[in-house]
């Protein structure tokens, strides 16, 4: 019976250990999902500008 109950603890210590690393795993890739919106927006706010900037050398010639 000992032998049995030390097999659940060491899986239960096994199994905290995983769900710490997914709730890791999680957080990295919310903060990674976040990271990329930002970079989709200042992608595309450097289109914005260049398409002016291409605007305005087309009116200059």
């Amino acid at each position: 019976m000992t032998l049995l109950q030390m097999e659940i603890e060491e899986l239960k210590e096994k199994n905290d250990a995983l769900n710490q690393e997914v709730q890791g795993a999680r957080e990295s890739r919310e903060a990674l999902v976040r990271e990329n919106e930002e970079l989709k927006q200042e992608q595309s706010s450097w289109q914005e500008r260049l398409r002016a900037l291409l605007g305005k050398m087309e009116d200059v010639q």
